[in-house]
């Protein structure tokens, strides 16, 4: 399963699934319910109010934004203060690309969470109600190699 460990051929594993999950701890979070402007624009705004000040160093950076199946999207953040002085940031990119592949709408709750890995530029999200389980399947070649094959099962709770 991707996010959890190196991808192993199933047919490695003994009857028991008694393998290492290795832990990722977030400090960070914050839950966004989704507009139309963050879906339609492509670019997703979000108030900070002291979430990850201290992770972002700079006003503008690229950032890594990663799903709850650990598919990676490159996305721009941009930080700026609104009329309110409230800081917020503008994420785009492949902020946009993620909302097509997870079919997000308005009204959509989401979850964002920073490791604690300092200055990685990178971005956990989960989008609720959903769970996403990826699995890596192999098929056997002819010259003894095997292709990796990518099933990704999205669940609503």
């Amino acid at each position: 399963m991707a996010g959890v460990g190196d991808c192993v051929a199933s047919s490695s594993f003994p009857a028991s699934l008694n393998i290492p999950i290795p832990q990722r701890s977030f400090l960070p979070t914050v839950v966004k319910k989704l507009t139309f402007y963050d879906i339609q624009s492509g670019t997703l705004v979000l108030q900070w109010h002291g979430f990850g000040k201290s992770d972002f160093v700079f006003t503008s950076s690229d950032l890594l934004l990663i799903d709850y199946i650990g598919i990676q999207y490159n996305c721009k953040l941009k930080f700026s203060i609104d009329a309110n002085g409230e800081l917020y940031s503008k994420i785009s990119g492949g902020w946009g690309d993620l909302c097509r592949a997870h079919r997000l709408v308005e009204g959509n709750r989401v979850r964002f969470a920073l490791s604690k890995s300092p200055h990685d530029n990178a971005m956990h999200m989960c989008i609720y109600p959903h769970i996403g389980v990826q699995t890596t399947l192999t098929y056997p070649l002819g010259d003894g190699t095997e292709l990796p094959l990518y099933v990704s099962q999205n669940y609503f709770v």
